[in-house]
């Protein structure tokens, strides 16, 4: 079975910030607590990072069926905060295809 991490995703209002409730991922990577992820959301990919590994599959909230997987980590873009839109990209640098 796949590794099962938990994440919290980055603030609107502060992007060094990651608060808010937990969400549980399957990870096709090797992860750590800390990394930085692009994690599928309802409308693409959302950045989070990682706060919690090797969660037990008990300890999930919901079906292990629902859970989506995430597949690369993310680079926080090092443009200056402002109106401009917040790009995700994964290490080898693509920025990952929406999930259907």
């Amino acid at each position: 079975m796949k590794e099962i991490v938990s994440v919290k995703f980055q603030s609107k209002n502060n992007k060094q910030e990651f608060s808010g409730r937990e969400y549980s991922y399957f990870a096709e990577i090797d992860l750590q607590v800390g990394d930085i992820v692009s994690a599928p959301v309802k409308n693409g990919y959302s950045i989070g990072k990682v706060t919690k590994a090797n969660v037990s599959p008990q300890s999930v909230g919901c079906s292990l069926s629902l859970l989506k997987t995430i597949h690369s980590l993310a680079e926080l873009d090092p443009e200056p905060s402002g109106d401009r839109q917040q790009t995700i990209t994964d290490a080898a640098g693509a920025t990952p295809a929406p999930a259907f």
